[in-house]
């Protein structure tokens, strides 16, 4: 049989061939489409959102976000685990099912509360310095007023550390760049300054029981020097003055120190305390007869402070072996700026020179706490 030729030959070749030409006509369709497909998950894929939101999130670390806004930076990071979590679980599966939406989702929130926490961060720091140097000026002022009543009333050791440390804290906060590490340190100040200030409130309220004796004797002296036409000294303890009268009337003021524990009346001798009550000038002194420039002897122990002694010794208060002590003097080379003496009133003495000349043996020495009520002295 005649194999056929010419244009009748090559389309029976075609037609024989025909399925080998859809196999790759379709195969070609399949490379194209897996292609697009692959292009576009490549498009999805979360690895650029999760960069952008560790970036965000470092950031937010930076600018103290876990100090200042920790909610949002937590939320942040939450979402950014979860982001990873999904990205993990599609990576998993086979390419052409892969699906980063939810990936990218969770970044992308990462991203939004990384730097809404910046933001917020930023904001609180702001507001935290404000609110700090509210309260370190509050602070400022509760130390000086706490240190002035310090200043005028005896501090053993342990208060004088305590007072001492409230003021390395209080410098160290004002120093400090950590909001957190100022606010510590003020709450340990306003610790010690409380239990400052609660001691020293105690002290004066068991002082002051006595506050009505000292108006009452303070107007019998003036009454005094008003109908005997007489000079009258008046001590004021707490305020730390002297204060000069004739014939009732006010002459003069002079600031004073006195024994180094002064709070209280005068119990025994070597316990550093200035009596109180009512004295007369027993001697004047001047030149060789005091190392102090000029002096006032007064009669201490009066009557009243011997009897006192006796029942301090008697119910065994004070040893029989310590005495009552005396040599109490107003007298020159005041000034120091603390109470040093050892129980004496010590004036400058330029000071003590006019007090001398305003002063005659004989004359009334009047001492008391103070001439002001308690809620005067600490409001």
């Amino acid at each position: 049989m005649a194999q056929p030729d010419g244009v009748f030959s090559i389309m029976i070749q075609v037609t024989n061939n025909l399925p080998y030409f859809l196999l790759i006509i379709m195969l070609s369709v399949l490379v194209i489409l897996g292609y697009n497909h692959f292009s576009q998950l490549t498009v999805q894929s979360p690895d650029q959102a999760l960069a952008t939101a560790r970036s965000a999130i470092s950031m937010a670390k930076i600018e103290k976000a876990k100090e200042y806004a920790s909610n949002s930076l937590t939320r942040s990071m939450n979402y950014y685990d979860s982001a990873m979590i999904s990205w993990e679980t599609e990576n998993k599966k086979i390419m052409v099912s892969r699906d980063y939406s939810l990936s990218n989702y969770y970044a992308d929130q990462a991203t939004y509360w990384a730097l809404h926490s910046q933001q917020a961060s930023q904001v609180n720091q702001r507001r935290s310095k404000e609110l700090v140097s509210q309260e370190i000026k509050l602070l400022k002022k509760q130390m000086n007023q706490i240190e002035l009543l310090r200043q005028n009333l005896p501090i053993n050791i342990k208060e004088s550390k305590a007072l001492a440390k409230a003021k390395i804290l209080f410098e160290e906060a004002t120093l400090q760049h950590s909001v957190t590490l100022v606010n510590q340190n003020i709450d340990e100040v306003k610790k010690i300054l409380a239990s400052l200030e609660q001691s020293s409130k105690h002290k004066l309220e068991q002082y002051f029981m006595d506050y009505h004796q000292w108006c009452d004797l303070h107007e019998q002296a003036v009454k005094q020097s008003i109908s005997q036409k007489t000079p009258l000294i008046v001590v004021d303890k707490l305020a730390q003055s002297c204060f000069t009268y004739h014939s009732g009337r006010l002459i003069n003021s002079y600031p004073i120190e006195m024994g180094a524990n002064w709070l209280g009346d005068k119990q025994h001798a070597g316990d550093k305390m200035t009596p109180e009550g009512m004295y007369l000038v027993t001697k004047k002194k001047e030149g060789s007869e005091t190392k102090y420039h000029k002096a006032l002897l007064i009669n201490y122990p009066n009557e009243v402070d011997k009897e006192r002694y006796r029942k301090y010794v008697a119910t065994g208060a004070i040893s029989s072996s310590t005495g009552i002590g005396g040599l109490i003097e107003i007298h020159g080379h005041g000034g120091k700026g603390s109470n040093w003496t050892d129980g004496c009133i010590a004036l400058s003495n330029i000071q003590m020179d006019e007090l001398y000349q305003q002063c005659k043996v004989g004359t009334p020495v009047l001492i008391v706490g103070s001439l002001r009520p308690l809620n005067q002295v600490m409001p």
